[in-house]
């Protein structure tokens, strides 16, 4: 059994707002895993995290014109930044871990249903939780770095992690 501490709900119209809080609460490393960013305040402040010295890593679904993969990919180093290189599925997880390492600092999850965009803060019914505990972003992050490492080694399976809270 396992027992989650420090749990807040997000709901609408403030989860952009909680992502960058969330983001600018980091205080070194930010990793995250989305289908998709639309929004320039939420890439721009992933560089603005990287820019600082923070560690800043990602995983997203696709490139298209609609999303924010050039600011980022401008700022982040290609063993950073990781695109699905597999059209025939769709990544579509949304969570960002930041300070999984720095037990000392407040190691967070953030994670729900929302797509990083305009409409899904202002037109779709969406939800999120930011979770403060070290050992549930520990498991997000560890699942985070397998991907990664597959992705880095060109292989195209991108497995998908169920997370049981009891």
């Amino acid at each position: 059994d396992y027992k989650v501490t420090g749990v807040q709900t997000c709901a609408l119209p403030i989860l952009n707002t909680q992502i960058l809080n969330t983001i600018a609460e980091a205080d070194s490393n930010a990793y995250f895993a989305t289908m998709l960013i639309t929004r320039n305040d939420i890439a721009q402040s992933l560089v603005d995290l990287d820019v600082t010295g923070a560690e800043v890593k990602g995983i997203i679904d696709a490139i298209s014109s609609t999303t924010q993969y050039n600011l980022l990919s401008a700022q982040l180093t290609p063993s950073d930044l990781f695109v699905n290189p597999d059209t025939t599925i769709i990544m579509h997880h949304k969570y960002l871990i930041t300070d999984h390492s720095e037990i000392t600092s407040d190691p967070q999850l953030w994670v729900g249903s929302h797509n990083w965009s305009t409409n899904a803060n202002t037109r779709n019914d969406e939800n999120s939780l930011v979770i403060h505990d070290a050992n549930l972003v520990n498991q997000y992050y560890q699942e985070l770095d397998r991907k990664s490492t597959r992705l880095n080694s060109s292989h195209l399976v991108i497995s998908y992690a169920v997370f049981c809270l009891k």
